[in-house]
């Protein structure tokens, strides 16, 4: 009688936990080299041949002989021991991670579904709002990316409609689904960003890309407000001249950010260089051409800056300029120049011609 009531007993068990796990679906985030990955409701979706892993998400069995995960069409996607999820053609799967009990029968303990596109669908990339302005014209407004891509493109247009500005969120992402995950931030899986000719007003601060390395801004912009690369310690290229046309480099615009390999060429048209504008920035050597007037506080200091020139048309040199900097020697060339009692570290030699 006893027998039989733990029989009955561990199968209604058995039973519950089939129907609690069997409906459960779980997102996944990317791992490095994937291309095309975008979150649609409870589903993944990857670009083909590309991977995901679920292993954040407890599908995962390289810790337990017990648990296996299968794919229900490895010809689709495949799914190993460590959760990594390998699109192989375009379709869908279910990831199902379960057990076998005593009697060699399976017991579900979680499943996802999985589906693999040529071509993720742009609407499947953003999320955004669309208003009208005082003209009655249509316009893109708040912008959101929710992607996973490596190289990411913000368009100009989505749908025949104009995104003329992008907001200080479009990076952070509070997406949520059936399985109620939000506040996710997807901007550190980014390495190249392109922003398409038409965007007028990039106000997003990029500093969320830790781990980007190229950036390319919109020829059409009209202003540098909100715009910082604070953070982005990994990035060498970018299109410089966009920013150059304004005349200024903003307060802090690369405060702790680039790692150029080349020397950064600062043109004369640009008049101040703001505080702590290169404050921990990865440059070099830098050359500062005929024109530019003003270095202010902070600019450069604990930057990576060994060797520089100052030129004649240079006015000001701010306190803090150079501090913590690994200058060795400085030549200055303006004769009618205002410098700092602390622009310069007390061992760097400052030589006046």
């Amino acid at each position: 009688m006893k027998k039989t009531r733990k029989i009955i007993t561990y199968t209604l068990i058995m039973l519950s936990l089939i129907i609690l796990y069997s409906g459960n679906t779980y997102a996944a985030k990317k791992v490095k080299n994937i291309q095309s990955y975008v979150w649609v409701k409870d589903k993944i979706v990857i670009g083909k041949a590309n991977r995901a892993s679920l292993k954040q998400y407890g599908f995962y069995t390289v810790y337990s002989k017990k648990n296996k995960l299968e794919s229900s069409n490895p010809k689709i996607a495949t799914v190993n021991k460590y959760g990594l999820v390998k699109g192989k053609k375009t379709g869908t799967v279910v990831i199902t991670k379960y057990k076998t009990d005593k009697q060699g029968r399976k017991i579900i303990l979680k499943k996802c579904k999985v589906t693999i596109k040529k071509k993720i669908p742009i609407d499947d990339k953003f999320t955004y709002t669309v208003k009208t302005d005082e003209t009655g014209a249509d316009y893109i407004s708040d912008l959101r990316y929710i992607g996973c891509e490596t190289d990411v493109t913000i368009p100009a247009y989505i749908n025949g409609i104009p995104v003329k500005k992008l907001d200080d969120s479009v990076f952070l992402t509070s997406k949520k689904s059936k399985d109620k995950f939000s506040g996710i931030s997807v901007s550190e899986d980014i390495e190249k960003l392109y922003i398409e000719d038409g965007i007028t007003c990039v106000q997003c601060i990029v500093w969320p890309l830790e781990n980007i390395k190229e950036i390319r801004l919109p020829e059409t912009l009209e202003t540098l407000d909100g715009l910082k690369f604070g953070g982005c310690g990994k990035l060498k290229k970018l299109n410089f001249e966009v920013i150059y046309r304004f005349g200024i480099i903003p307060d802090g615009m690369f405060s702790s950010a680039l790692d150029l390999d080349k020397p950064l060429v600062i043109p004369g048209n640009v008049k101040t260089i703001g505080r702590y504008a290169f404050d921990g920035a990865g440059v070099k050597k830098v050359i500062l051409e005929e024109g530019v007037e003003i270095i202010d506080q902070g600019a450069f200091s604990s930057s990576d800056v060994t060797k520089i020139e100052i030129p004649e048309s240079m006015k000001i040199i701010g306190e803090l300029a150079f501090q913590n900097c690994k200058l060795k020697t400085v030549t200055i060339k303006s004769g009618d120049i205002r410098v700092g009692t602390t622009a310069f570290d007390k061992n760097v030699k400052v030589i006046y011609k």
